[in-house]
């Protein structure tokens, strides 16, 4: 037993007083100035650690702001990055993003159609009509009957008439339609029946005429159902587009912050890519002089082509991170501007923020566009359950007229006749209808009372919904800052594990396995960390989105 413990610290001398050689030679080299060391015995060095500091771009910060003092082309995208800041991204995304273009088009067209509706209802409409006509009748000539034969005897009776016949109808609140009416004749016959003396006599008058409903169709709630449904449809529209500035800016954001953790992702991977070449150089030296057998030098070339690949990635990450805010910002109706880097100059918060669950919820329940729209659409279903409940009720019309007419063998005299109201006549009275079995308007009310309880259960469906989506962002703002502290624990601790497994590996009581594996965990809890930052961020704009006080808290205001 004590033979096998003397050659084990003998072995651990050996170890111990070869790697002190190592780095004796390694710091006399560093001594020297003009000599390079013999490429058959390469001179280890100590492998990286925490320190190693990523490469630095050499390109020239441009703020999005002061883009046109430059030519967006490939040469200068090679000596210039766009430097953007949170606030300027989101003012680019509002003023040119398309799809809020497109949305603010809807939003006219739903206001125009309040102004097609009032059309519709009571725009007064006039309508006129001018005609000639000639008509040649053959007609008996005497009532008599011959028996066996019938009636006997015919005459051609000739009418020339021109006329003009004008109306004004105008509809009001209460469903009824009044109609103001001129018509103004010339007729030449050879009728009998007209005395000679009036061929050709001219016939004109005036009528007003009203026919206002009793029961179906009865009353302003009635009658201007379309246009309140407009006016409905109108707010619904203005809260699609508020819902659609607030997504947008809620996409951008997390685009940004996006776009910060691919770079902070590069950064680090860039570390780590650097602790490993940096073990391998140590490992090759060992293994040229024997110290070490090939097998370290393997595993840690293997180790290198794998972060060099975790490299190109994150490279490619930060790529569509960019052509994503490009699209967004639509920067990239400039051609010019894809080849642009971008450079997010805002860093996350991190300081911790108090949530008000309850308050949040309130918030959700009385401001999410969503819920807006649903409720709004609900007032448009209760309105067409109402018109549908008037249309089951019979059709009762009052109807009345006055009018004035003139007749005589000139126009002059006619008009006389008619102004002095020598000829006057009125009518009263009532018209009735009503379907036998009435099923098209029965079912038609059971359709609307369906629709509005339907529209019911989406509101309390959308409600549960958003209350726990409310409840799960509060839930992961919460999460994501205990996540920022354990990850800067944990970033901390992995630093002084690794730390201490390369002293370790310095002395032989580690592997270079071992000591990559290290590196791979301070790498992951760096990314974690970062992680766990920005969606700490992404999580807050989350849940103001979802309030519906993400404009406000952005100081944008809708026009």
């Amino acid at each position: 037993m004590r033979r096998y413990i003397l050659i084990i610290i003998i072995f651990s001398l050996s170890i111990i007083s070869t790697n002190v050689g190592i780095a004796q030679e390694q710091t006399k080299e560093t001594t020297k100035t003009e000599q390079v060391a013999p490429k058959e015995t390469p001179q280890p060095e100590k492998a990286a650690t925490t320190e190693t500091k990523p490469v630095v771009s050499q390109k020239k910060d441009v703020p999005l702001g002061e883009i046109s003092s430059i030519d967006l082309n490939k040469e200068n995208a090679e000596k210039y990055r766009l430097a953007i800041g949170l606030k300027d991204t989101i003012v680019l995304t509002l003023a040119n993003n398309l799809d809020i273009k497109i949305e603010k088009y809807n939003e006219k067209i739903s206001d125009a159609e309040i102004n097609v509706q009032k059309g519709f209802t009571y725009d007064a409409l006039f309508q006129a009509t001018i005609m000639k006509a000639d008509e040649e009748n053959k007609t008996p000539s005497a009532i008599y009957e011959i028996p066996g034969f019938g009636i006997s005897g015919s005459n051609v009776s000739k009418i020339n008439t021109t006329s003009l016949d004008s109306s004004i109808i105008q509809r009001i609140p209460t469903g009824a339609v009044i109609t103001l009416n001129y018509y103004d004749e010339r007729i030449k016959s050879n009728s009998s029946q007209i005395d000679p003396e009036l061929v050709p006599y001219y016939d004109m008058g005036t009528t007003l005429s009203i026919n206002q409903p009793l029961l179906k169709n009865f009353g302003p709630f009635v009658t201007n159902a379309q246009i309140n449904i407009a006016k409905n449809n109108s707010k619904i529209s203005k809260e699609v587009f508020r819902e659609r500035v607030i997504n947008q800016i809620a996409d951008i954001t997390s685009l940004y912050w996006e776009l910060y953790f691919a770079r902070e992702n590069l950064k680090l991977k860039e570390v780590s890519l650097e602790q490993a070449k940096s073990l391998l150089r140590v490992n090759r030296a060992k293994v040229k002089q024997g110290v070490l057998p090939p097998t370290y030098e393997i595993q840690a070339e293997a180790d290198v082509a794998a972060r060099e690949m975790g490299l190109i990635e994150a490279r490619a990450s930060i790529k569509d991170a960019e052509d994503k805010i490009k699209k967004s910002t639509n920067l990239s109706q400039n051609k010019g501007v894809w080849d642009f880097e971008l450079y997010p100059i805002d860093l996350p918060i991190t300081a911790p923020i108090t949530i008000d669950l309850e308050g949040c919820i309130s918030a959700v329940l009385e401001k999410n566009p969503t819920l807006i729209q649903v409720q709004t659409n609900f007032l448009n279903k209760k309105i067409q359950e109402h018109v549908a409940k008037n249309q089951r009720l019979p059709q009762l019309d009052l109807f009345g007229s006055v009018g004035v007419m003139g007749l005589s063998e000139s126009n002059s005299e006619a008009f006389d006749d008619m102004y002095r109201n020598d000829y006057d006549n009125w009518a009263v009275g009532l018209t009735f209808s009503y379907p036998i079995q009435n099923r098209a308007a029965r079912y038609r009310y059971k359709q609307a009372l369906l629709d509005r309880e339907k529209s019911e259960t989406i509101i309390e469906n959308i409600k549960s919904e958003l209350i726990l989506q409310t409840r799960i962002y509060s839930r992961q703002i919460e999460s994501n800052l205990k996540q920022i502290y354990a990850g800067e624990k944990d970033v901390i601790s992995q630093e002084r594990k690794l730390d201490a497994e390369q002293k370790r590996y310095d002395v032989g009581l580690s592997t270079s396995q071992d000591v990559l594996n290290y590196q791979r965990d301070l790498e992951t809890a760096r990314i974690g960390k970062v992680r766990a930052i920005v969606d700490y961020n992404i999580s807050q704009i989350k849940l103001e989105a979802l309030k519906g006080t993400l404009l406000e808290k952005n100081g944008i205001t809708l026009e």
